[in-house]
This record gives structure tokens, sequence and C-alpha cells, in this order.
């Protein structure tokens, strides 16, 4: 019985990925390193020092990717002269270099939880500009889904790690 839902099971995600666009298999490919930075984090619970490097990886990702999702609205911002838009687009990245610092200087634990809230500030940004932007249909549901499975990891990371 378990065999044949799970052949079924197994056929049905081919077919998924397969209809799926590209943005959604890397987006989706995007969170396996905050997942690998979790399962790193309860193996080595115990241990301070691998603690802290997967806590401090972690913070490095999770700058590198906010950027990347802020920079989006340069472009716009600039050709429509918005300059509340450009700061929006620019606080998760100066926010990340000083978390950057936080965690290197003192402890790349308590920079965690404030990542996991820019990645929901960086959400509400895209969806507030949405219907400026030229996102694909069902772009924002996606970006709910992964902003929600990315900021968990995140929290639970902090959490295994205390």
């Amino acid at each position: 019985m378990f065999k044949t839902i799970f052949i079924g099971y197994s056929w049905a995600m081919k077919d998924l990925i397969k209809t799926m666009p590209l943005y959604q298999k890397l987006g989706y490919a995007g969170i396996l390193p905050f997942a690998f930075m979790l399962l790193a984090l309860i193996i080595y619970a115990t241990d301070t020092m691998h603690t802290l490097f997967f806590a401090m990886l972690l913070i490095g990702y999770s700058t590198l990717i906010l950027s990347f999702l802020s920079a989006i609205h340069w472009p716009y911002a600039i050709k429509d002269n918005d300059k509340t838009r450009l700061i929006l687009a620019m606080i998760p990245t100066l926010i990340c270099f000083g978390l950057l610092y936080v965690g290197l200087r003192f402890s790349p634990l308590w920079p965690l939880p404030i990542l996991a809230v820019l990645f929901w500030h960086q959400y509400l940004i895209d969806r507030k500009y949405f219907t400026l932007l030229e996102f694909p249909h069902g772009y924002l549901k996606f970006r709910l889904r992964v902003t929600s499975i990315v900021s968990g990891l995140i929290l639970m990371s902090f959490v295994v790690s205390l």
C-alpha cells in the first residue's frame, strides 16, 4: 500500500516540477541552504564552535538573499524618481550589513530573528508594489510560501542554537 502511495506521489511531484516555472524551481532550490544550516545546527547543537559557524553562515546567506530581493526595486524607483521606494529597497541591505557586524563582533545568534522579520519586510514591499512591477502570475503567492518557509527555518535555527 505504502509503495503504491509513494510511487503515485513521486510521479505527481515529477509532473509538478516539470510544469513549474524556472523562477519557482530556483526559488525553492534557494531554500535548501537554509534547511541545510538548520540541520547542521541541530547536529552540532552541543558544539559551540560549529553552532557559531553555521549561525554566521546563515546570516551571510540571508543577507545575500535579502540584498538580491530588495535590488529588484532599484531600476523602477530610479526610473520613476520614487525616493520612498529607493529608501525601502536600501533598508534591508543596510540593516543586513549591521547584522553581519553584530554577528561577527558579538554573537551570530541574535541577528537571526531580525533577519526573519526582514524577509517579511521585503515581502510586504514587494506586495505593495506588485501591481507596479511586471511579476508573473502567481509570483506573489510563491513569494509568500517561500518567505514563510525561509523565516520559519531561520527562527527554528535560532531556537535550536540557544
